[in-house]
Formats: C-alpha cells, sequence, structure tokens
C-alpha cells in the first residue's frame, strides 16, 4: 500500500491545496492503481481459460485505469472519470455473467464492490445511483435464471470453482484496501480541518489583541508621553486592558463553558469595582443555551457588556447598575443584551462621544447581525444589543 501512496503523489493536481480534495484525489489514484492490477490478472485469466470475451470485457477496464492517473494529473474531473469507470466495471460484469452462467456467475460478486468504490473516489450521489444499477443487475440475473433463460457457460466446474473462489478473495482484499485508502482520506481530512481551525484561533486571538489591548495600549503610551495621564485614569486603563485579556482566553474555553458561566466570571471581576465605587450590580439572565454560541459569539457578547459596563461606570454618575440578557418576546427570535443604570442620563443634544467606546459596540453588534443603540431613560440611560439569536450552521 505504501508504495501506492507514494505513487499517487506524483500524480496529484499542481496547485490543489484542500486536504479532502487532495485526499479523494490520492484515494482515486489509488484504486486506479489496485484496479489495474486486480482486472489486468483476471482479464489473463478468463482468456487463459476459454473465455475471450470476458477476458477483454476485463482488459476494456484496464485499459481505463491506466489513463485515470494522468487524466487526474491534468485536472479531468474526478468524479466523471470514476462513474466512466464504474460503468465500464458494471458492463463488463454483465458481459462476463452472460458468459460464465448468468444469476450463477462469479463476477456478480463484483456487483456489491462497485458503490464502496464510487463512494470513495466520486460522492454519495454516484454511490446510490450505482447501488441502484447493481442491484437491478443482479435482480435482473436472478428473474432471468428463474424464467429459466440459459447463459453461455464457457467454463467448466472446476474452473468455475476456481474463479469464485479467487472472486471472493479479490473483492475481501479490494474492499480491505478501499477501506483503508478511505480511513487514510479521513484521518487527512480531520487533521486539515484541525489546522484550519488552529489558523483561525491564531487569526482571531491576534486580531483582538490588536485591535483591543493593542490599541488601548497605544494611546496610554501617547497619553503618557504629552503628560496628559493622570494616575487614576491609568489605573482605569490598565484593568480594561487586563479584563479585556481576561475576555481573550477565557472566550477559549467557550465550547466546554456555558455562557452563564463565561458571564458569571465578568461579574465576578465587576462586582468589586462597582462596589469600590458605591455602586450596586444587579445581574439578570434568561436567555435560553443553544449549541451555536460559538466562542467567536460568545467573545463579542462579552466584550460588548463589559464596553457598556465600563462606560456606564465611567460616566453614569449612577447608584445602582443592571445587566440583562434575555430572549425577546415579540416574535423575532432575536436576543437583547442591555445595561441600564439611574445616574445622570444623557445630555439634551443626544449621546456624548466616548472615545471609540460606541462605534466599538455599534460594529460589534453588526459583526453579530444586530443593531445597538444608547437612550435616556430619565433617571438614567440604557445600552441594548438587540441581535438574532445565533443558529447551527446546517451540515
Amino acid at each position: 500500500m505504501l508504495p501506492l501512496l507514494k505513487l499517487a503523489d506524483r500524480f496529484a493536481p499542481a496547485g490543489m491545496t484542500d486536504p479532502l480534495r487532495v485526499q479523494r484525489q490520492r484515494a482515486a489514484v489509488v484504486q486506479s492503481w489496485i484496479g489495474v492490477m486486480f482486472t489486468a490478472l483476471f482479464g489473463g485469466l478468463y482468456f487463459v481459460m476459454g473465455s475471450p470475451w470476458s477476458g477483454a470485457a476485463i482488459l476494456l477496464i484496464t485499459a481505463g485505469l491506466l489513463v485515470t492517473p494522468p487524466a487526474l494529473r491534468r485536472g479531468y474531473s474526478r468524479i466523471q472519470i470514476g462513474n466512466g469507470l464504474i460503468a465500464m466495471t458494471w458492463l463488463a460484469t454483465f458481459v462476463v455473467a452472460v458468459r460464465s452462467g448468468g444469476f450463477s456467475s462469479p463476477s456478480l460478486v463484483w456487483s456489491f464492490l462497485l458503490p464502496l468504490c464510487t463512494y470513495s473516489a466520486c460522492n454519495q450521489q454516484s454511490a446510490v445511483a450505482w447501488s441502484v444499477l447493481s442491484g437491478l443487475q443482479v435482480a435482473g440475473f436472478y428473474v432471468a435464471d428463474v424464467a429459466g433463460v440459459h447463459f453461455a457457460q464457457d467454463f467448466s466446474p472446476s474452473l468455475l470453482s476456481i474463479l469464485r473462489i479467487s472472486g471472493y478473495l479479490g473483492v475481501i482484499l479490494a474492499v480491505v484496501a478501499v477501506l483503508l485508502v478511505v480511513e487514510s482520506a479521513r484521518l487527512a481530512a480531520a487533521e486539515g480541518l484541525s489546522r484550519s481551525n488552529r489558523a483561525l484561533e491564531r487569526e482571531r486571538l491576534l486580531a483582538d489583541m490588536h485591535d483591543g489591548i493593542g490599541s488601548q495600549l497605544l494611546g496610554l503610551v501617547v497619553q503618557a508621553r504629552i503628560g496628559t495621564l493622570e494616575q487614576p485614569r491609568l489605573l482605569l486603563e490598565l484593568e480594561t486592558c487586563i479584563d479585556d485579556l481576561r475576555l481573550i482566553v477565557g472566550s477559549r474555553d467557550a465550547e466546554e463553558s456555558s455562557l452563564e458561566q463565561c458571564l458569571a466570571d465578568l461579574r465576578a471581576r465587576m462586582v468589586p469595582r462597582c462596589e469600590a465605587l458605591g455602586m450596586e450590580l444587579d445581574w439578570t439572565v434568561t436567555v435560553a443555551q443553544s449549541p451555536a454560541w460559538t466562542p467567536e459569539v460568545v467573545l463579542q457578547l462579552l466584550r460588548c457588556a463589559q464596553e457598556m459596563l465600563t462606560n456606564a461606570v465611567r460616566h453614569g454618575r449612577a447608584q445602582k447598575l443592571e445587566l440583562l440578557l434575555f430572549d425577546c418576546e415579540d416574535g423575532t427570535d432575536h436576543v437583547e443584551l442591555a445595561v441600564q443604570d439611574n445616574g445622570c442620563g444623557l445630555p439634551p443634544d443626544g449621546p456624548p462621544h466616548i472615545g471609540r467606546g460606541l462605534s466599538s459596540l455599534r460594529a460589534r453588534a453588526r459583526r453579530l447581525g444586530g443593531r445597538f443603540q444608547l437612550v435616556g431613560t430619565a433617571p438614567g440611560a440604557r445600552a441594548s444589543l438587540r441581535f438574532p439569536r445565533p443558529t447551527c450552521a446546517p451540515l
């Protein structure tokens, strides 16, 4: 098997990078060489044993298999090539069965191998189609046998026994070879997916650190150099950077932790800060859980909650804050995250410009497919993020 796999790599199409496509192409090449060995052997045996029609039909498959690797190398469709070869095999099975006893022919055992080969090298639709056609072929010979139709018999009983045994052994070996190739493709696809997920996770972490913590620290450096950074503000900004870093690291465990657990971690960090400023923090989370709360969704949600709470603490001058996360009951299947306070509220001319916080909240709302809103509530203000409930992507 290993020499065949090395040989298959020589026929891998140049420029192909998708791991699953590469492995399917590799499987098709390996199967073609396995098929060449088996069909050439059986074609020669049928010729020697006195059935030239059967031998010619089988050797026709050998010819098709020989041109398969170069055709794949040149970029021809693997699915079209595979279906063409299966059609030739199906026809050869029919010819051999007609010349060797019909329903009692040992060649019909190959009908059960066609769907498996088609699935491993082509796709599910092709496998289903050839399963039906193979079943019709076997059923047709059975009906003909029941009806008393007599087929030619090019072989003696002893030769038929040899062919039957060799056919069974050949099918077993071919099934094992196909399963090995399929398993190799499955493992390679899983590894490729794992590498892709790790790369996406690294990109996400780098982007969050660059856009969040990096920008905040750069702003602190600039203010420190020009002498406009006071110690209370420095401490507050550093605490915000630490919170951002905790969110980034904590979001990686979102697949193992529930959304409530992630929010509980945020609450545990915010409560001491609010108490130190004489504020009361209420926390109400009633949203229904779903497997679709991916690490990316959770991170965006936690960042929004942290930003809204931080803005209320900094600018609201309130005695009480309240965070709510709940399912909207208006029939839209939306979720709302809100932070409201009883502080000074908003100025008459509209929401103030709070650094880059509001623009960041609006951008994150867009990523979630929703919208952010900040309104006065007399007293206080309410910041809310409304977005569609995340749903699992279709398989």
